[in-house]
């Protein structure tokens, strides 16, 4: 269950992330009648954001609690498992805001955390990497 909810509040997280991130030029842009309006209130799912704000609230909480609550975490295993969670959470929160601001899974080019840029393959090598480390953290895991 605590997994799930890491997966969860991630994909909101990236999804909440686009819609403030929302630029004139991006796909998801629809823009205001007020012209000085800008931001998230210009984003096309503008009338669920706070819905999604509250729904990843939620899932925190719940996280906090489970994570509070839990004692099998203390095992190599698991810990194995949560870091290959995590590795894939953060693909999921990297895949929604791109969803979320471009209309696309995956985009051509790619700033990694505003140390270098990516262009092309790099950008499709970089996501498949999170997904198979991730994975793979994930089955060891499963099977220490």
């Amino acid at each position: 269950m605590i997994y799930g909810l890491i997966l969860a509040w991630m994909a909101l997280r990236g999804v909440v992330e686009g819609m403030i991130m929302i630029q004139f030029s991006d796909p998801m842009y629809v823009g205001h009648e007020d012209k000085n309006v800008e931001g998230v209130r210009c984003h096309q799912w503008f009338k669920t954001y706070h819905w999604l704000c509250i729904a990843r609230d939620a899932v925190l909480v719940a996280l906090v609690a489970s994570a509070i609550f839990a004692d099998h975490l203390c095992h190599i295993s698991k810990m194995l498992s949560l870091t290959g969670v995590c590795i894939v959470g953060w693909e999921l929160t990297e895949t929604a805001y791109n969803y979320t601001r471009f209309r696309r899974f995956v985009t051509e080019h790619e700033n990694v955390m505003g140390a270098f840029d990516l262009n092309g393959w790099p950008v499709w090598l970089l996501h498949s990497g999170r997904w198979i480390v991730g994975g793979a953290l994930i089955v060891a895991g499963i099977f220490a």
